[in-house]
């Protein structure tokens, strides 16, 4: 039997209240958001360590191939190496850092809790000179009786030098060449937030140093979302939560950008938190803040203005559109 759409969206908000309640009481496993904000607090430890040896970081958004690149501080050159981070919550050996075997930039591998251990500096050249050694030809074991792995360990004071003699016999890239290095989503999604960086030009911008959550960027402090709108202007207003996709909730982000790429112009439509949650499109919590009492949708329409509906060749509704009001929120920016 076909459920109706109110007996699906019962079912999901009966489902993630579930998840919710095992992370409380400790079922679900670690979560993994606490992994990755352990991750952006490790990127910052470090910022601050390679600072005061000369050494700049700059992360990138989420779903490139490497984490951050480095440069010498003060540099003015668009020239950076680019690192991937891994790291561990374990405070004794082994240590494991997995997945190791493909990536074609340098692995700096971190005991987050073990910090006095230093770091540890793998190149791709010596992670593919010793594939074999490699757990199931990926993850990379790192023991007190390892043969290999414990010649790349490096004593904090130790890194800027190291990095800094790198920065001299490696090949460097600029920032837009490491922020295209990513799937294609991704790239789409980097070229979407320049162009919206460059139409604000009086905000300040960054890159959150937490990977893989609900930001993708800062705007003067503010939390922005992006989003794109396929060929029907329809947007996906979802989140990855415990394996499941639900509806965005009050208090992920300050705004939500959504956007589409036309011809020579791409259209932004930026949606403030309170105004999607009085139209239904984000969850709100229950009163004692521990579980979502009503719940958000994971897609929704936009439009722009009729001019500009004609001049990029949409179609205009046929009736009363209900999704009409989100041209008011909708702005066209024109490049070349």
């Amino acid at each position: 039997m076909v459920r109706s759409q109110e007996e699906r969206r019962a079912s999901l908000l009966s489902a993630i209240n579930k998840k919710i309640k095992a992370n409380h009481t400790g079922r679900g496993g670690q979560n993994k958001r606490s992994v990755y904000e352990i991750e952006a607090e490790t990127i910052q430890w470090l910022s601050n360590e390679l600072k005061c040896q000369g050494v700049e970081i700059r992360y990138w958004q989420d779903g490139t191939k490497s984490d951050f690149g480095v440069r010498k501080l003060g540099s003015l050159q668009d020239r950076w190496l680019p690192i991937q981070l891994k790291s561990t919550l374990k405070d004794k050996y082994p240590f494991v850092a997995y997945s190791v075997a493909n990536y074609k930039c340098d692995v700096l591998f971190c005991a987050v809790r073990r910090k006095d251990l230093g770091v540890w500096v793998f190149s791709p050249n010596f992670i593919e000179s010793n594939q074999e050694q490699l757990h199931g030809h990926r993850d990379l074991y790192i023991s007190t009786s390892h043969t290999v792995w414990p010649t790349c360990r490096v004593k904090m004071d130790s890194l800027g030098p190291l990095l800094i003699e790198k920065l001299e016999s490696s090949t460097l890239f600029s920032e837009f060449e490491l922020c295209m290095q990513a799937t294609k989503d991704s790239q789409t999604e980097y070229k979407a937030m320049k162009l919206f960086m460059q139409m604000n030009p009086t905000l300040k911008f960054g890159i959150p140093p937490v990977r893989n959550t609900v930001v993708d960027l800062l705007a003067d402090g503010r939390r922005l979302q992006f989003k794109s709108a396929n060929s029907n202007l329809l947007a996906g207003i979802s989140k990855k939560f415990a394996g499941m996709s639900v509806p965005y909730a009050s208090g992920d982000c300050d705004a939500y950008i959504v956007y589409k790429f036309v011809s020579n112009a791409i259209v932004f439509w930026e949606f403030p938190e309170d105004v999607l949650i009085q139209r239904g499109v984000l969850s709100t919590y229950t009163q004692d803040g521990r579980y979502i009492g009503s719940i958000g949708r994971q897609s929704m329409h936009v439009q722009m203005n009729d001019v500009d509906m004609k001049r990029f060749k949409f179609a205009l509704p046929k009736r009363s559109n209900a999704n009409r009001w989100t041209s008011v929120y909708s702005s066209v920016y024109e490049f070349k």
